[in-house]
């Protein structure tokens, strides 16, 4: 809702602050996100032009930042005074970053209301790369056939060093975290192993040490070499950081780009050692959190990963019936795109 004092957009000048949540949502843990503050700051340079260019180069990652987060919420319509807190954005720069996406079509503005949706240019721009990347619309059809047999299924790619969520069918059960398309992940173990487990050691040490991951080099090998063999990945849920990593990624829905968030999620994952399930017993029960599976193109690397979320308590007999459920989709995923195997001649 309009804030009550929002007939001029640009009275409040008052600092913004955080707890923001996906959707508009009023969120429980505004206490717990001031605690990682954002460490991106307005610095100041004596040399004229470094100054220049470090406020363009921090104009294009608000704008970029106020496209994700409408992204992420496209039925929802914001003031300048939500964005503003929303984003840890100053409503001063906010109304410059504003009135240049709206000039440009990114983000329209309601001429009454006085609030922000996201625009018509973004169409195109989603329609192209649509186009470059086919898996994403291909994966649908699988994915909601995954999602008739009771799972949430969750289709991710790899962007940069994070991982995008690039779409979602079905439904999440009880007590799981909602999941946000266009909600970005950082690339941290038990994040992404089954798009880590396929590239060149050269390529994850470099990936991980970007992460600053914390990861004893012997312990993840032993699980990418699992993750590779049996061609799918199966994560754990340990009870103990998963509540406050749950927090963390609440936060991270909204502003992917704080640093301090990144930091705090990479000390849950310090925490929770035993992620991953590397010898199923079909008699035993595991609190399983995620059975991914890859979907691989034309040159063999992982593109997409089609993944099972927390799909509870289940028997060893039960995971292996998912798991041959999601590898039967992601095989036919990689055939429709004209990709190979990496064990194919």
């Amino acid at each position: 809702m309009p804030d009550s004092n929002e007939g001029s957009e640009s009275s409040d000048t008052s600092a913004p602050s955080r707890g923001w949540a996906p959707l508009g949502t009023a969120t429980p843990f505004g206490r717990h996100i001031r605690r990682y503050a954002r460490t991106t700051a307005d610095n100041t340079d004596s040399d004229s032009k470094g100054v220049e260019m470090k406020r363009s180069a921090l104009s294009a990652r608000r704008a970029l930042e106020t496209i994700n987060f409408l992204a992420l919420n496209p039925h929802g319509a914001y003031t300048l005074t939500e964005l503003s807190r929303a984003l840890d954005i100053s409503p001063a720069s906010m109304t410059d970053v504003l009135a240049s996406l709206v000039t440009l079509g990114y983000v329209a503005r309601h001429p009454v209301r006085k609030t922000y949706h996201v625009g018509a240019a973004l169409v195109t721009i989603g329609e192209s790369a649509a186009e470059r990347h086919p898996v994403i619309g291909l994966a649908k059809d699988e994915m909601q056939r995954l999602a008739d047999r009771g799972y949430e299924v969750v289709g991710g790619l790899l962007v940069g060093d994070d991982i995008l969520i690039a779409s979602i069918a079905g439904r999440p059960r009880g007590g799981s975290r909602r999941i946000y398309r266009g909600e970005r992940l950082p690339l941290i173990p038990p994040f992404g192993t089954v798009f880590l487990a396929w590239m060149e050691d050269a390529e994850v040490a470099a990936r991980l040490n970007r992460a600053d991951v914390r990861e004893s080099p012997a312990a993840l090998r032993e699980v990418l070499d699992a993750v590779r063999a049996r061609g799918y990945a199966i994560g754990l849920s340990n009870s103990a950081p998963r509540r406050e990593r749950t927090e963390i990624l609440t936060a991270l829905a909204a502003t992917p780009g704080d640093e301090g968030l990144r930091t705090a999620l990479r000390e849950t994952m310090i925490v929770e050692r035993d992620y991953a399930l590397l010898d199923v017993d079909p008699a035993q029960e595991y609190h399983v959190a995620s059975i991914a599976a890859p979907v691989f193109d034309f040159d063999r690397q992982v593109v997409f990963a089609l993944v099972l979320s927390d799909p509870g308590v289940l028997r060893g007999a039960e995971i292996e019936r998912a798991v041959s459920d999601v590898m039967e989709s992601a095989v036919h995923l990689t055939r429709l795109i004209g990709g190979r195997h990496p064990g194919e001649a």
